[in-house]
C-alpha cells in the first residue's frame, strides 16, 4: 500500500462524510422538528442542541473526533443547529 494515497484517501472520506453529514443535518434537521413531537424527535431536543453548540461550540466538534458514536451525528447537530458552514468545516 502506498502511505501517501492512503491518507490522502482518509483525509478526503473525512472531509466528504462531515460535509454530507452537515448538509443533511442543515436541509432536513429543522423539518422533522417541526413536526408533532414523537419518541425520538422532540422540539425541546432542537433548543437545547442549539445551546449547546453556542456554547461549547469548538470544544464539543473537536472532543467529538475521538468518540466514534458521536463522531457520526455531530457534523448532523451543527447542521441542524445551523453553525457557520466556515467554522465547521474548519473544525471538523
Amino acid at each position: 500500500m502506498n502511505l501517501p494515497i492512503l491518507a490522502l484517501g482518509c483525509f478526503v472520506s473525512v472531509v466528504l462524510g462531515d460535509s454530507v453529514g452537515y448538509w443533511t443535518g442543515n436541509r432536513f434537521g429543522r423539518k422533522l422538528f417541526q413536526k408533532e413531537d414523537s419518541w425520538l424527535f422532540h422540539k425541546k431536543h432542537i433548543v437545547s442542541a442549539q445551546r449547546f453548540y453556542d456554547k461549547h461550540r469548538r470544544k464539543a466538534i473537536v472532543l467529538a473526533r475521538f468518540v466514534p458514536i458521536v463522531r457520526t451525528f455531530a457534523p448532523i447537530g451543527a447542521g441542524i443547529g445551523v453553525m457557520n458552514t466556515r467554522r465547521s468545516f474548519r473544525l471538523m
